[in-house]
């Protein structure tokens, strides 16, 4: 007797598609740069560094400024922080990194029923993206990374994760 209907056993396990945005930083170089090396406060690098560590080339960096941007997009410095705008200019900021987000989700071909977005941001990005962020048809969880943490909480807590070895699966045995 089988304790669940055949075609549950053969279908594959439900996963959501999952991806990293990271909010910018305010201390930046000064020169044109890629968008992952334009931030140089110690708390994005690392959360950049754990962002890619966890989701390999699906992160996304949250500005101000751009909106969402793809961490190899050349961008020049600005000096804005979401903190600066005002309810309307943070609804147009809304608007677009909605369609930004819809049109990477697409190129990523991600399952648009279900999406889980790790966010390495303090609460002013994280209520941005709960109030203003919107794609349509899509289902998405938003997953506040560092939790309660405070900033120096947040920083031990990557330091520690960032030392941890990252497991590697071993190659199989060459058959001969």
């Amino acid at each position: 007797m089988a304790l669940f209907p055949e075609s549950m056993m053969t279908r594959p396990a439900f996963q959501p598609f999952r991806f990293a945005v990271v909010g910018c930083g305010a201390k930046k170089a000064d020169k044109l740069s890629v968008a992952s090396e334009l931030y140089l406060g110690d708390l994005f690098q690392k959360s950049y560094a754990h962002a890619r560590r966890e989701h390999g080339e699906h992160v996304l960096i949250l500005s101000a400024h751009y909106g969402l941007l793809n961490p190899h997009t050349v961008v020049h410095p600005y000096d804005l922080q979401l903190g600066d705008l005002d309810g309307e200019a943070r609804a147009k900021l809304g608007e677009l990194v909605s369609r930004q987000l819809a049109n990477q989700l697409r190129r990523w071909r991600a399952p648009m029923d279900s999406v889980v977005a790790n966010v390495y941001a303090g609460a002013v990005y994280r209520e941005f993206l709960i109030q203003h962020v919107k794609v349509p048809g899509s289902v998405m969880v938003l997953n506040n990374v560092f939790g309660r943490k405070q900033i120096g909480e947040r920083l031990q807590w990557l330091k520690h994760e960032l030392a941890v070895p990252v497991p590697t699966v071993a190659a199989p045995a060459s058959v001969q």
